[in-house]
């Protein structure tokens, strides 16, 4: 049994959904929203890019970090535990599931991502599958630590 999550992401505010996904193990907070956080920290929204500008600083609207994640969540979950030469290695390997695109849906899976745009920054937010806001913050105002203990403190509640 898996920890099921996805991730709604909107392009400003709850308006303009642009993509959900749905991943079906390893959703908890200090394992997927570690992983987002990760991949989306001192990054910001642009419209319009210059020659100055790169993957690593920006994003050309949301539905560019849309696809960014989603290629960066996917072949994440293509990588898998093979025995080579007798030892346990992270390999790549064609491995299929774990990670889909899927249709918006109103069904809360344990944990349920929401990335959108607010006052032109990057907002992560989580609620449990009630509907309980778990957390919701400003990529900016993350860091690992603080994610580690909010899923300590949300475990500690359950």
């Amino acid at each position: 049994m898996g920890t099921r999550s996805k991730i709604e992401i909107y392009e400003n505010g709850k308006k303009g959904h642009l993509v959900t996904t749905y991943k079906q193990y390893d959703g908890y907070i200090d394992g997927l929203g570690v992983d987002i956080f990760k991949l989306l920290k001192g990054r910001s929204i642009c419209n319009g890019y210059s020659g100055d500008m790169t993957l690593k600083t920006n994003f050309n609207g949301m539905g560019e970090l849309a696809c960014y994640l989603i290629k960066e969540l996917k072949q994440d979950s293509m990588k898998g535990m093979d025995l080579v030469d007798g030892k346990w290695k992270v390999t790549e390997k064609n491995a299929m599931g774990n990670f889909y695109i899927q249709a918006k849906t109103k069904q809360l899976e344990e944990y349920n991502y929401t990335i959108t745009l607010k006052k032109d920054e990057i907002h992560f937010s989580c609620v449990d599958w009630q509907g309980e806001t778990i957390f919701s913050e400003f990529i900016k105002d993350l860091t690992v630590k603080k994610l580690e203990e909010i899923e300590k403190k949300f475990q500690d509640n359950e």
